[in-house]
Parts: C-alpha cells; sequence; structure tokens
C-alpha cells in the first residue's frame, strides 16, 4: 500500500511537472479534451445500457400481451364449456351459430400468437388443431340429427380440456420466462446506474484536479503579479513578483519585472532632467519678463491700431449702409460660370424689396432670373477673368418680381471677389416720361387753346352776318306770303275784261309757287337756326375755363354731340337718356367736354370699323347720366367693335392706339383719364367685349372737396 501512494506521489509531481512546463492555453485546452473524452464515454456506455434495457423491456410486453391472448383463449374455452354444461341440463335449444362465432374467435386469438417463441410452437398446433375441431363439430351439430348431437358435445368437450391443459402450461412457461426477462432488466439498470455514479466520481476528481491546476498555474501567480502592481504604485520600486512557471504567466511576469527596472533607471534619469529643467526655467523666467516688457508694449500699439482699424471699419461700414447705390458683394463658383451673394448694402433692400439674409449665398442667376438677358452676368464673368472693372450702362431689367433701369458698375477686390454698384434709374425715367407726357398734354392743351380761341373769334364774327340773314329771311319770308296772298287774291278776277293788273302774273304756275316758296323760307329758317345752334355750342364749346364753375352737364353733352355732330352722324345713331333733375357740378366744363367728346368719337369709329366688315348701316351710342348719392354718373355705350382682353390695360397709356397712321395720335382716352381721375378726382371704368361693344362709366363728384375714394380705373 505503502509502494502504491509512492508510487501514486510519483506520478502526480510528474504530472504536475507536465502541467507546469505547459502554456496557459495549452493547459486549459487539455481540460477541456478531457471533459469532452469524459462526456463522450459517459454518452457512449449510457446508450449502450439504455438500448440493452429497452430491449429487455420491449421482450417483456410481448410476452405479457402473448400471455393476456393465452388466458383469453382459457376464457373464451371455458364460456363454450359452460355453454355446453348448460345444455346438457336443460332441455332448450343450443344457438349453434352463436358457438360457431366464438369458436371462429378462439382460432383467430390462436393464430396471434404466430409471433411466439418456436420452442412453443407445438403447443400452439395442438390448440389450433383442437379449436379447429371445436368449430367442425358444431357445423355438424347445426347439419346433423338429435341422435349424434351428444357424441359431437363429448368431442367438443375433449377438445376443449385439451386446450385448457395445454393453454395452461403455456401460461406457466411465459410467466417464468417473463420472471427471468425481468431479473434480467434488473441488472442492466444497476449497471447503468452504477456507469453513472462512477462517472460523476471521475468529473468531480477533474474538476478538482482541474481548479488545482488553475489556482497553482494562474490564480496564485496573477494574485502575486497583483500584490506586486499594487506595491509599484504605492512608490515601492524595489518589488518584485516571483516566476512560477514559464507560460504566458510567468513571461508576463518577467515582462513587469524589466519594467520595473526600466522605470528604475528612468527615474534617475529623470531626477538629473529635472535639475537641468529647473535651471532652464530659471533662465527662461528671466528672459519671459524682458519679453513681456516688449509684449506689453506692442499690444499697447496693437490695440491703438486695431481700435483705429475699427473705426475706419464702422465709418466705411455705415457709408456703404447709407449710400443711395446698391452695392453687392458676389463670389464665383464653378471657375467663374456663376456667383452667389456674399453681403449687400440696405439699399440693396430697398431696391429690390428683399431681406439680405434670405439672399445671402444664393445663386445670382437664382435670384434674379433676367440677369444672362439684361446682360450683368456676362459683365460679372468678364471682370472676374481679366480684373479690369466694367460699367454697363442704363438698361431695363424685368423678372417676374423686379422690373426697373438699372446702371452698374463692376470692379474685382484683391481677395477674388466681385463688388458690384448699381443705381436704381426707374423713378428718373418714370419721372422723364411723365414730364414728356405733361408737354405732351400742355402742347396739346395750347394747340386746342388756340382752336378754341379761333373757333370762338370765327363763331363771334359769324354770329352777326347770319343774324342779319335770319332777320331779313324772316322779314322776307312774311312779307313775300302777304305777297302771294294778295296774287292769288288778283287772280280770282282773271275772267275780268279790264283787270289789267293780272297781265303779268299770267303763265306763270301760281299753285307751285304758293307751295314751293313758303316751304323754301321754311328749310331756309331751319337752316338758320341750326347754324345759329351750331355757333352758340362752338362759343361755349371754345370758352377758356380759369376756374371751378357749377355746370350742367347735360347741356355740355348735348353742346359736345353738336360740335362733334360730323363725327358719328354717319355711322351712328345717339340715344340720350339724361336726368331732367341732374344735380350740377363743380367742374372744368370745357375739359369734362372734351373728354366726353374724345369718348364719342373713339365709340364712333369702333362703331365704323364693326359697320364696314358687316351689312349694317348705323350702330348706335347710348349716353345715360344719373345722380348718385353725392356723385353723378355718365354712361357711354357703343355696339362697335369693343377692345381686345390683351390691350384693355393699355388703353390709357399715352400714344398708345390701334388706329391706322393719321387717324388717332393715342391721346384721347389718356386726356379723358387725367381729366377724370387727376383733375376732378373721379373714376372711369371700362366694360369691353368684342362681341357686344364698349360701355365707358365716369362717376365724376357733386363738390370737388368730397374726393373719390375708389380706384382710379377699372377694366
Amino acid at each position: 500500500m505503502k509502494k502504491n501512494i509512492a508510487y501514486l506521489r510519483n506520478r502526480l509531481s510528474q504530472l504536475s511537472w507536465v502541467i507546469k512546463s505547459l502554456h496557459i492555453r495549452n493547459k486549459i485546452n487539455g481540460g477541456i479534451i478531457i471533459v469532452s473524452i469524459l462526456f463522450a464515454i459517459i454518452i457512449i456506455r449510457g446508450k449502450s445500457d439504455l438500448n440493452l434495457v429497452y430491449k429487455t423491456t420491449h421482450q417483456i410486453q410481448t410476452h405479457l400481451s402473448y400471455l393476456i391472448d393465452l388466458i383469453q383463449i382459457q376464457s373464451d374455452s371455458t364460456v363454450i364449456k359452460n355453454d355446453l354444461d348448460m345444455l346438457s341440463r336443460n332441455d332448450n335449444g343450443l344457438n349453434i351459430s352463436q358457438q360457431i362465432q366464438a369458436s371462429r374467435r378462439l382460432i383467430e386469438r390462436v393464430n396471434s400468437l404466430t409471433g411466439l417463441n418456436p420452442i412453443y410452437a407445438e403447443s400452439l398446433s395442438i390448440i389450433a388443431n383442437s379449436a379447429n375441431k371445436i368449430q367442425e363439430q358444431f357445423k355438424n351439430i347445426d347439419n346433423s340429427d338429435a341422435n349424434k348431437t351428444d357424441d359431437y358435445k363429448k368431442g367438443i368437450l375433449l377438445e376443449i380440456a385439451i386446450i385448457q391443459s395445454d393453454c395452461t402450461t403455456l401460461i406457466q412457461k411465459l410467466s417464468e420466462q417473463i420472471k427471468t426477462l425481468q431479473q434480467e432488466q434488473r441488472r442492466e439498470l444497476n449497471h447503468l446506474e452504477a456507469t453513472i455514479t462512477i462517472t460523476g466520481i471521475l468529473l468531480f476528481m477533474l474538476s478538482v484536479i482541474l481548479f488545482y491546476i488553475i489556482t497553482n498555474s494562474i490564480l496564485k501567480p496573477v494574485l502575486s503579479l497583483h500584490s506586486v502592481v499594487n506595491e509599484l504604485k504605492a512608490g515601492n520600486l524595489d518589488a518584485r513578483a516571483p516566476i512560477y512557471s514559464d507560460d504566458e504567466i510567468g513571461e508576463l511576469t518577467d515582462a513587469v519585472n524589466e519594467m520595473t527596472n526600466s522605470l528604475i533607471m528612468a527615474h534617475e534619469a529623470l531626477l538629473v532632467q529635472n535639475e537641468k529643467l529647473e535651471d532652464l526655467v530659471v533662465q527662461r523666467t528671466e528672459s519671459l519678463n524682458n519679453s513681456l516688457s516688449d509684449l506689453k508694449l506692442e499690444m499697447l500699439v496693437r490695440n491703438a491700431a486695431e481700435d483705429d482699424l475699427r473705426i475706419k471699419e464702422e465709418r466705411y461700414h455705415t457709408l456703404i449702409e447709407n449710400i443711395q447705390d446698391g452695392v453687392i458683394l458676389y463670389e464665383a463658383i464653378d471657375d467663374g460660370s456663376n456667383f452667389i451673394v456674399k453681403d449687400c448694402n440696405h439699399a440693396v433692400e430697398k431696391i429690390e424689396n428683399i431681406n439680405r439674409h434670405i439672399i445671402i449665398n444664393q445663386k445670382i442667376t437664382e435670384l434674379f432670373p433676367g440677369v444672362e438677358a439684361f446682360g450683368l452676368l456676362k459683365v460679372l464673368r468678364q471682370v472676374y477673368l481679366t480684373g479690369f472693372p466694367e460699367e454697363l450702362p442704363l438698361s431695363f431689367y424685368q423678372d417676374e418680381c423686379i422690373s426697373g433701369w438699372r446702371e452698374n458698375y463692376v470692379y474685382k477686390l484683391p481677395s477674388g471677389e466681385i463688388v458690384c454698384v448699381y443705381r436704381d434709374r426707374t423713378e428718373n425715367i418714370k419721372a422723364e416720361e411723365e414730364r414728356n407726357k405733361l408737354n405732351a398734354e400742355l402742347h396739346q392743351a395750347q394747340k386746342l387753346e388756340a382752336i378754341g380761341t379761333l373757333s370762338a373769334g370765327i363763331a363771334h364774327e359769324i354770329n352777326t352776318p347770319i343774324q342779319y340773314i335770319n332777320d331779313n329771311t324772316h322779314f322776307l319770308s312774311d312779307e313775300i306770303g302777304k305777297l302771294l296772298e294778295r296774287i292769288k287774291m288778283c287772280l280770282s278776277y282773271e275772267k275780268e275784261e279790264n283787270s289789267s293788273c293780272i297781265s303779268p302774273f299770267k303763265g306763270l304756275d301760281m299753285d307751285f309757287l304758293l307751295q314751293e316758296i313758303p316751304a323754301a323760307f321754311k328749310e331756309s329758317k331751319d337752316g338758320l337756326s341750326r347754324v345759329t345752334e351750331i355757333i352758340q355750342a362752338m362759343r361755349s364749346f371754345s370758352h377758356i375755363d380759369q376756374k371751378l364753375t357749377c355746370s350742367d352737364i347735360n347741356q355740355a353733352i348735348l353742346n359736345t354731340m353738336t360740335v362733334c355732330r360730323n363725327e358719328w352722324k354717319y355711322v351712328a345713331d345717339i340715344d340720350y337718356h339724361l336726368e331732367e333733375k341732374l344735380e350740377h357740378i363743380e367742374c372744368y366744363i370745357n375739359d369734362i367736354q372734351q373728354s366726353i367728346m374724345n369718348i364719342v368719337i373713339n365709340a364712333s369709329h369702333a362703331i365704323e370699323t364693326k359697320i364696314k366688315d358687316s351689312n349694317d348701316k348705323k350702330g348706335k351710342i347710348t349716353i345715360e347720366t344719373r345722380n348718385e348719392m353725392d356723385k353723378i354718373v355718365i354712361t357711354i355705350s357703343d355696339n362697335g367693335c369693343g377692345i381686345p382682353m390683351e390691350i384693355q390695360n393699355k388703353i390709357f397709356n399715352p400714344f398708345f392706339t390701334t388706329k391706322e397712321v393719321g387717324k388717332g395720335t393715342g391721346q384721347g382716352l389718356s386726356i379723358a383719364y387725367s381729366t377724370i381721375v387727376k383733375k376732378h378726382n373721379g373714376e372711369i371704368n371700362v366694360v369691353s367685349s368684342e362681341t357686344t361693344g364698349t360701355t365707358i362709366s365716369i362717376t365724376l363728384p357733386i363738390k370737388q372737396s368730397l374726393k373719390s375714394k375708389g380706384t382710379e380705373y377699372n377694366i
């Protein structure tokens, strides 16, 4: 026993030395391999034992099934025997068909035992033959007479006795075999339990061995190394870790010891370097103190320069922000093919009506879509490429949101950025156009004034002779009428021979003269009355207004239509709907008459254009006046060709006309708009269709202090 223990200790020490010489990874892998092998052995052995147990259990179940079938056969034969015994004690008849069925079931049960052990085949064959004989005996009983029934019954009882005897023998044998199989099953289960127990003990021992290996090979060196590291952290540079093995932990321990030695050497070098550094710090401190004085002086100079620069920047920024010209700073992108806005002044926001924060870092082609057609993009590219300033002369810019007259000056900064300084000339151009318009209107007014003065003089000069002619015509009409009556009376005495006074009138068609001469005088008087009316209208129309007067618009309309009658009488009929109690209004009546005449002349031209293209003889112009609260409304409608929709918003523009050269100047409706809206604080509205014609409504305040609050004109 002692020798065995010594041998075991020797083997364990050898195993320990082998384990120590292994690396940690090999130790762990070896433990895993051993555990895997043990588990494989357990699984293979356990599976084999379980297969034996399963096989034995299956045999026991099969024998039990056969045993049950034999007991059932014995029971069925006993039932048949009991039925025959009852037949012997009673005279009642036997149900042969039921007994045949019972014997058939008996045969089927015997046939189901074919899988039984071959050693029982002879007994099963005897039982099967007896069951067949019983079935044949019952069939014979069913087919024979009553005298032979007792013999058949005895044969059946004999076969039943044989079946029961053989079944009893087989049951005893099967019971013994089942007991044998159960004992074998119990032995196999005990063997399986022993295998599992031994395997558990081996696993426990292996775990203890692995724990011992891990503790001595891994945990102990690691704890020792951890203790040394803590001492090093505490400042004990003399601490060293012992080396227990040549594995990874041993190499790590050796590396820590080497690092500790290097650390000691570095610490000694650091002390030497620290002394040198202290000397150097003293020298640098003195140098820094000297430099600090120079730096303070330099900082004072720099702060003064920065303050001066800031003041200049603020001055230039204020200057740029408050000039009236727009200034935009661009940066070129895509090699100068496009530019983005980097900054702009307040004038740009005011001119373009845009917020600078929105346009910063935006492309010029996206902000101003019309910049290329305007020509500015080409100038920007030219300045970017050449570096020389360029000027874009006064041009008109227009896109969907912005329009106006601009002149631009572009130059390049040293930084490469492009500066565009531009001036908005839109108001100047509009003022110049307005000035030209006013000059044209003034010229037209002066021309009309001269014509009016001339017309008034001519009318005045014609008025006196016409008055003479009118008076003389009335006198001649009255006197010649009386004379013709006398002549007619004399002619009534034509048959008297001594009427010598009648002879001069003989041969005259007195009836014709008496009829036509009064008619001629009547037409002459009507013509003179018409001439007088035209002269009065011309004198009224050509009167020069110097101040506001309270005027009758209805009478002004009639005078105007008389003066311009020659313009409309051949193409249109006038339909008047003038309110009888129309309020008199404060106005410059001559200007109002001129505006009405311009509108009526345009209406007559529209009708002329329409009837020229159709078979209509004349058109129709309707003039209506009415009171409307503190205003009056004049409506002039025609059934002419109408105004196309695309030019309706241009008809009041100066010099705009669609008439042929020499027929229109484009000033008529412009003067009417200026007179009604600007001079009289009124409104003018236009409704036109190319199928039904045009209707122009003029609204004028009765008192000029009551200014219209509506829009200037609506189309």
